[in-house]
């Protein structure tokens, strides 16, 4: 039996190399970091998928909402002056 290791990379956001060249070193990592929300969802959601299905629409909208919330503290922060890694 051979056993091969296959490594795949991809990218979620259409032009994310630019985006991320414009910006600053903690703006993209800001922008990374509020992604992570939006992961924990989807996997968990796939992994409870065997034995629980969750309607498409509350799905759609509790992603929306974290989207809202990353969106909504990152503006937060950047009008008190607090970015991470400041006081």
């Amino acid at each position: 039996m051979t056993v091969e290791n296959i490594t795949v990379l991809f990218n979620d956001m259409v032009g994310s190399t630019e985006l991320s060249s414009s910006l600053s070193v903690e703006a993209a990592d800001e922008l990374r970091r509020s992604h992570v929300g939006i992961l924990v969802f989807v996997g968990i959601k796939m992994t409870i998928s065997h034995w629980y299905h969750l309607n498409t629409y509350v799905s759609l909208a509790i992603i929306v909402a974290l989207l809202a919330m990353a969106i909504a503290l990152s503006m937060r922060r950047e009008r008190s002056g607090t970015g991470r890694g400041q006081g």
